[in-house]
C-alpha cells in the first residue's frame, strides 16, 4: 500500500481554483468526473473472471478497520496521478469554476484510463471482501 497522502496540501484556496469536488472538468461536451464513474456495459463472465482473479491479488489492507478509509483514499490518489499523467487542465474562459481538459496523447489517456478502472475496480471488491472479513471472521459468524 502507499503512503498517506494529505489531499489538502494541494487543493486550491481561490474560488478561482473551485472545480466543485472536481465535477466541473469539461472534455468537450462530456464531464471528465461521469467519464471515470461510467463503467460501461455489464461486464461479460470472462470480464468478471479476470476481476476475480485481479481481486485475490489485492493485498491485504494492514492495521485497524478504522484506518482502512485512509489507506485506500491515499492510494487511489496515486492512482490518479498515473490516470492524469500528460493530462493538462486550464480554466474555461466562458464559464465560471469549470475547466477544460487537454490531453497530450487522447488514445494514451483512454488506453490507461481502461486498464486503471479494471484496477480500482478489482480492489474495490477485494477491499470491500477484506473490510467484511475484518468486521466478522469467519470463525465469528452465526
Amino acid at each position: 500500500l502507499t503512503s498517506v497522502i494529505d489531499p489538502d496540501a494541494a487543493v486550491p484556496t481561490s474560488a478561482a481554483g473551485s472545480t466543485r469536488g472536481r465535477n466541473s472538468i469539461d472534455d468537450g461536451t462530456t464531464n471528465l468526473h461521469s467519464e471515470w464513474d461510467d463503467i460501461g456495459a455489464r461486464p461479460s463472465a470472462e470480464m468478471l473472471s479476470a476481476l476475480i482473479t485481479s481481486a485475490k491479488a489485492v493485498p491485504i489492507t494492514p492495521g485497524v478497520t478504522s484506518d482502512f478509509a485512509t489507506f485506500w483514499a491515499s492510494d487511489t490518489l496515486t492512482a490518479a496521478q498515473l490516470a492524469f499523467a500528460d493530462v493538462s487542465f486550464d480554466a474555461s474562459p466562458t464559464k465560471p469554476n469549470h475547466w477544460t481538459v487537454t490531453f497530450a496523447n487522447r488514445g494514451d489517456y483512454f488506453a490507461r484510463k481502461q486498464v486503471l478502472r479494471q484496477d480500482q475496480l478489482a480492489k474495490a471488491g477485494a477491499r470491500l471482501a477484506g473490510l467484511l472479513n475484518a468486521i466478522w471472521p469467519s470463525d465469528e459468524c452465526f
